[in-house]
């Protein structure tokens, strides 16, 4: 025991001498403080020259180590996105894509929004700097400028149904094929929607214009979306109608408008609805196109004998009331039987209807909950000739729809899922067009059937549409809230619709089931 304790000592003795050793003759060195950042200065400035309308605008910016970002911000127009002058100061020199940038007033394509420049100089071998032009021009979404002869603008006059002669170019940036200079004309459009400080506009042109690879026409619409915090309502109605084969429906993409060179925001073009050879096809002589629509303000119209529906005319062009006689009989003959109460149960509706674009029409209204359709507004129905029955389409105007509470604000939407439009039985209330055909076995049959097909089928699944649709619209969405600021967050009223949408084909898909 005395002798592990002995050398226990002496281990521990040799420890603490080699220690102390150590720690007299090794030097340490005191430490660095870290040194401050300072600027780099080899390059002073930063410009853009922009030219617009003959104007020359020129931003500027300073970078160095320490900021190595810069956004410049313009809202005006832009002659030439893709031919942007860049100019700087200093020592170095650029480069974009391992091509020098020369500081004489180079012209560089700022169209998609973000240089990536590096800078080698003597002191510095790749020094990057990120470049941003933060313009309308730059969203990535294409643009439509209108410039109106007289620089009238419509906006601040009466809605009338006279096109302001214009200039109308649209500029794709992502795929320049579509890019075009056309003259035509611009007007108000819409009902309770032109009195918002965000204008709905229609344009005609003087030619037969493709838009975007559609078909030629002349007529074409432009949707501000003023009450929509998503941009999205008529989107997504639009295609739910494609998923579900609707004939004629919409096709639509979003834009950054420019009216007579001012910033206007993010619109929705889309055809107008009407019928052409490219478009909403019915014979010349038999078919028809009309509006059933409360406000009833067209100047050929009638009101039917049974359910007092609003039928505006919007084809073919009527000149004596005697010429609308065969649109008025497709109408008495269909209201007969609704509302013969013997009869509605068994009838064979196909005589009449055709009964699958009938379901498949009131299945987006009851997804979207858009009960406009029941007082009745924007109800599009068509009769392609004498031989064929009438069809329900193309869906349209989803502005007052997605669980909307007007008591709350313009623009409070997704409040509530619980409550169909369509229902075979509501209790103590006055039947409506549309309810009265659940009364009929068949046609209530087909549509609990079908509703079922496409729910198996996730025809009502939108959230991968949504993200896609909104994850585009991002950049867009933050210019357009500066002009007509609502409040809100842009990408959580997207999220709060999907929420919406899920909880409300999840109710409507019980409630149908319980049709039977």
């Amino acid at each position: 025991m005395r002798k592990h304790l002995f050398t226990l000592i002496c281990i521990t003795s040799f420890v603490l001498t080699a220690c102390s050793s150590s720690s007299k003759n090794e030097v340490i060195p005191t430490p660095k403080p870290t040194p401050e950042p300072t600027e780099f200065n080899e390059l002073h400035s930063l410009k853009l020259i922009i030219e617009s309308d003959s104007e020359v605008v020129t931003l500027e910016g300073e970078l160095n180590t320490l900021k190595n970002k810069m956004e410049f911000n313009y809202r005006g127009w832009i002659d030439n996105i893709e031919e942007v002058k860049l100019s700087y100061n200093g020592t170095g020199k650029f480069y974009l894509n391992d091509k020098e940038v020369l500081s004489d007033e180079t012209g560089v394509n700022m169209s998609s929004r973000t240089l990536n420049l590096i800078l080698k100089s003597d002191t510095l071998l790749n020094q990057e700097y990120e470049v941003s032009l933060i313009a309308p021009q730059t969203t990535g979404l294409p643009v439509i400028k209108i410039d109106v002869t007289d620089n009238i603008d419509i906006g601040k006059l009466p809605k009338t149904k006279e096109y302001h002669p214009s200039t109308i170019h649209i500029s794709d940036y992502k795929d320049n094929k579509y890019s075009l200079v056309a003259n035509g004309g611009v007007r108000g459009r819409g009902n309770s929607t032109w009195g918002y400080p965000k204008k709905p506009m229609r344009i005609k042109f003087d030619d037969k214009t493709s838009l975007f690879g559609l078909a030629a026409e002349k007529n074409w619409v432009l949707l501000a979306n003023y009450l929509d915090p998503t941009f999205l309502m008529n989107s997504v109605a639009f295609e739910i109608a494609h998923r579900l084969d609707l004939e004629f429906t919409n096709t639509d993409f979003h834009v950054e408008l420019f009216y007579n060179g001012e910033y206007k925001g993010n619109y929705q073009l889309t055809e107008q609805v009407q019928v052409k050879d490219k478009r909403i096809q019915v014979d010349k002589k038999t078919g028809f196109l009309v509006e059933l629509d409360t406000y009833f303000d067209d100047e050929s119209k009638f009101r039917t004998n049974h359910l007092n529906l609003p039928v505006m005319v919007k084809y073919p062009t009527i000149k004596s009331d005697s010429e609308m006689d065969f649109i008025k009989e497709a109408f008495e003959e269909l209201e007969q039987v609704l509302l013969d109460k013997e009869k509605r149960k068994t009838a064979d509706l196909s005589k009449y209807i055709d009964i699958e674009s009938f379901v498949k029409y009131m299945f987006v209204y009851e997804v979207t909950a858009n009960y406009e359709v029941q007082h009745p507004k924007s109800v599009k129905m068509y009769k392609k000739n004498a031989d064929e029955p009438l069809k329900l389409g193309p869906v349209w105007d989803f502005d007052w729809a997605y669980g909307k509470n007007p008591s709350m604000g313009n623009f409070d939407y997704f409040n509530y899922q619980e409550d169909l439009a369509f229902r075979p039985n509501l209790a103590g209330k006055a039947h409506t067009f549309f309810q009265l055909f659940l009364f009929n076995d068949e046609f209530c049959r087909k549509y609990i059937d079908l509703w079922n097909e496409c729910n198996r089928n996730n025809m009502f699944d939108l959230d991968t549409f949504l993200d896609n649709k909104s994850k585009k619209l991002t950049n867009s969405q933050a210019l357009n809230y500066e002009l007509w600021n609502n409040g809100l967050l842009f990408q959580e009223q997207v999220n709060r619709m999907k929420i919406w949408l899920n909880d409300r084909v999840k109710y409507a898909n019980r409630e149908i089931n319980n049709f039977r």
